[in-house]
């Protein structure tokens, strides 16, 4: 069966498993697989095939995501906490999946599983994507072009002319990280910079607290969303709370900071404690699962009664399109610009075959 499955010769799936057997093995997913159908497999897949040869919490054995896409990942140090803005709580809890985009727009009101309770579909109007560009990642572009026809308006905020921005009804161009002053530093990373500007932003491009402000102040919350300060301010602000914080190593005063253009960073070495712990002593160190062992059948997911979704990873037939191929659905310019025509977006009506300009663009 793995043979029809992998399609991978059967003394070649057996060859594999027998070296695995006998040396130390990291199995490793790619980000993203969960997002096509069936996709859940993949993640389960990794900790099950990595659970039989033993040696899961051993160095450079075990079962990770996205490993070798990411900086940080085989740094082999863990750095200090880093300055951040303060995320507050969102009003709102309404929310989806990433990958959920064009069901949302597409079947407004429409009810999904998710992790046990159900995620029901608002009647979305208006869309305003700020960071990110899903005609980048998303899994079938016809689809979400479809999808994003249906909304009366779409705003992005960007500093490229990307995909996402050529189907937007209004760009606000954002400055770059070369028009703007910031802080630098990734996980791992062994200095927090001082990133001046180099220039200041170009034609009707702004920095995107600058927009976001002005749109706070319009919707009467300019002043809570700013707290009386600038772009500069709170670059200031989060970076003397940072250094008052326990954990980071000795920083100078901001002005400081700014002026020599960063603070050396304490990294110490990467320790993977779950599952290091956890070998070492699973009665001390359980793991959070409801037996604290690794489970490779989960009674909850299994609890949740969904048709395709076992408590296990397993091979399960997909249905297979190709999302390039001619299957009538109308093309990129056409599908968007006929939804268009009919609401007259854009600085006006729309021409058959032709988007509507931008309202604002970056010259």
């Amino acid at each position: 069966m793995g043979e029809r499955i992998s399609r991978t010769p059967a003394p070649v799936i057996r060859d594999l498993a027998r070296r695995m057997a006998r040396g130390r093995t990291l199995v490793n997913v790619a980000y993203a697989a969960q997002r096509g159908e069936r996709g859940e497999q993949a993640v389960f897949a990794a900790p099950t095939l990595a659970a039989f040869p033993g040696r899961i919490g051993s160095p450079g054995g075990g079962f990770a995501h996205g490993f070798g896409s990411m900086g940080d990942y085989g740094v082999g140090v863990a750095g200090p906490p880093l300055p951040t803005f303060p995320q507050g709580s969102n009003p709102v809890p309404d929310f989806i999946p990433c990958a959920r985009i064009s069901d949302l727009l597409l079947d407004p009101g429409a009810t999904i599983p998710y992790d046990g309770g159900v995620v029901r579909f608002p009647d979305t109007r208006l869309v305003h994507w700020a960071g990110g560009n899903p005609f980048h990642h998303h899994q079938d572009l016809k689809r979400l072009l479809r999808a994003m026809s249906t909304v009366d308006t779409t705003v992005v905020d960007e500093t490229h002319w990307t995909a996402t921005a050529r189907h937007a009804d209004v760009v606000l161009p954002a400055a770059s990280s070369l028009e703007r002053d910031d802080l630098a530093a990734g996980a791992g990373d062994r200095r927090l910079r001082a990133v001046r500007r180099v220039l200041e932003p170009v034609g009707q491009a702004r920095e995107e607290f600058w927009i976001h402000a002005r749109l706070a102040e319009r919707l009467g919350a300019g002043e809570a969303f700013t707290e009386g300060l600038d772009s500069r301010g709170w670059l200031e602000r989060i970076h003397e709370r940072w250094r008052a914080a326990p954990g980071p190593p000795p920083a100078p005063p901001f002005d400081r900071f700014w002026r020599d253009g960063g603070v050396d960073l304490r990294a110490e070495p990467y320790r993977d404690a779950v599952f290091t712990d956890f070998r070492a002593d699973p009665e001390r160190f359980p793991l959070d699962t409801p037996s604290g062992k690794l489970e490779l059948v989960s009674a909850v997911i299994a609890g949740f009664g969904l048709p395709d979704v076992a408590g296990h990873a397993g091979a399960r037939p997909i249905k297979r399109t190709n999302p390039l191929s001619s299957d009538g659905e109308p093309r990129c310019g056409g599908s968007w610009s006929r939804a268009a025509a009919q609401r007259g977006a854009g600085t006006g009506a729309a021409q058959p075959g032709r988007r509507p300009r931008a309202r604002s663009a970056r010259r």
